[in-house]
């Protein structure tokens, strides 16, 4: 019976019956066995079943297997919904072939709807054989991190993935659905010895249980003392200075870190990527790479993958994300004051307004006072271009902006993401940083040209 292990499964881990859940379903037994359980131990109302059609196989099987699908749901009572996600398409940007791509489009979808949907998390049916698959198919490419099996529940896109069947045999869900008379679908592909995951499943698993008829057990119990081992080791990885969420998104990691073991490195490295929106997955020679950064220069900087690259900063290495950097150029009129202009490229508002000589200076730097006289009727306000000069206050004459920007410790990713206030040719203020030495206010003034800047709501 499968409902007491779901029943055992979310006292365990502690999960909210309450809470709606979105099911991941492809009409196979597993998700079929999974979606009637789940009607039975949460109630209907907290169940939304989701297939994803790939568009890999013929659309004739697909359409057999949705109408197959739409029948169970439809004797569960349950609403369908059914989301297409362009596989072929993004195998050209991406490297994973198409079993990757599909997994990585397919849980960023999923993830999209959990949030819409303002769902607890993902629910899937990979069960003990999976498990067995997937430590087998880690342990073959030489990866680590898959060696403690499919976990119960982990994060992926952001959002929980939980796996309320981890501990269940293939064999107990066809004797489900069987026994309730649930008709289920075999995806064709399932069949294709080519794919590597099948080969472990219809060749490599039968030999091996010709050995240990109970090879499956053997390699849940071995992915379970993996997974307490990998506890200890990233319990360790936490000592000290902690790992900094940053406001993009990414992270940064006191090079301190990179004085431990070289397993405990790689084994932080990969939680902390493993838990960004996207995730990182990333192999050894690259996870090398990343500890060479904490005793390179700052502003050294190593690509990740097309969505992030690691930085080195002042005692740490940050990961972010990559954006584009912005190309853009708006002349203001000086006409009438006070006046805002929204900044779209870097979600930013600019204020000018005229205002008297302060008596002391604000210690934002997201606020200037410049000499309205050298500024005159506009001033340009644009993006960074290579080989920009600057004369910043205090210093004895014009340098590279470049070069002050590295000399100011300002981080490589942020370089091309300042507002740059021009009058004429003179680069008067790097917005956020410093004003020029021809724009200060002199001793006899007494009004000023004031801009702030502020966050676009």
């Amino acid at each position: 019976m499968l409902e007491p292990e779901i029943n055992r499964f979310f006292s365990e881990h502690c999960l909210d019956r309450k809470a709606v859940y979105v099911c991941a379903v492809s009409g196979g037994v597993d998700s079929t066995a999974l979606l009637a359980t789940l009607c039975e131990v949460l109630g209907r109302q907290h169940v939304l079943p989701i297939y994803i059609n790939h568009q890999l196989r013929p659309n004739s099987e697909i359409v057999e297997e949705i109408s197959r699908l739409e029948a169970v749901c439809c004797s569960l009572n349950l609403p369908l919904k059914i989301r297409k996600i362009p596989v072929r398409a993004a195998m050209k940007r991406w490297s994973d072939g198409p079993e990757g791509t599909a997994r990585r489009l397919r849980y960023r979808m999923l993830a999209h709807l959990t949030r819409l949907n303002r769902a607890a998390g993902i629910i899937t049916g990979h069960h003990a054989d999976d498990s067995a698959e997937t430590i087998l198919l880690k342990w073959v490419r030489g990866s680590r991190s898959g060696l403690s099996g499919i976990l119960p529940i982990s994060r992926l896109e952001g959002v929980s993935v939980i796996r309320p069947f981890y501990n269940c045999a293939k064999l107990d869900l066809i004797e489900f659905c069987r026994s309730r008379k649930l008709e289920y679908s075999d995806d064709s592909t399932n069949a294709d010895i080519d794919i590597p995951r099948n080969r472990i499943r219809k060749v490599v698993l039968p030999e091996l249980s010709k050995i240990n008829p109970k090879v499956t057990e053997s390699l849940r119990d071995m992915a379970a003392y993996v997974s307490e081992l990998r506890k200890i080791v990233l319990d360790l990885s936490k000592q000290g200075a902690p790992v900094r969420r940053l406001p993009d998104s990414g992270v940064s990691i006191p090079n301190e870190k990179f004085d431990l073991s070289p397993t405990i490195i790689c084994e932080m490295v990969h939680d902390i990527l493993s838990d960004l929106h996207p995730p990182v997955m990333i192999s050894r020679e690259k996870i090398r790479r990343l500890i060479q950064l904490s005793t390179a220069q700052v502003g050294s900087r190593f690509p990740i993958d097309t969505n992030w690259t690691a930085f080195t900063e002042a005692g740490a290495i940050s990961i972010r994300r990559i954006v584009q950097n912005p190309d853009f150029a708006y002349v203001i009129q000086l006409d009438q004051f006070p006046q805002e202009h929204p900044i779209p490229e870097l979600g930013i508002r600019v204020r000018f307004e005229k205002s008297p000589v302060p008596d002391s200076y604000p210690e934002t730097k997201s606020v200037a006072y410049l000499d309205p006289n050298v500024v005159g009727t506009s001033i340009i306000i644009r993006s960074r271009k290579a080989g920009d000069q600057f004369w910043p206050l205090g210093m004895p004459g014009p340098i590279r902006l470049n070069g002050f920007l590295s000399a100011q410790r300002v981080p490589a990713y942020l370089r091309w993401q300042l507002p740059l206030f021009f009058a004429g040719d003179d680069l008067v203020w790097v917005g956020n940083f410093r004003i020029s030495h021809s724009a200060r206010i002199k001793n006899a003034m007494d009004s000023a040209l004031r801009i702030s800047i502020y966050a676009s709501n």
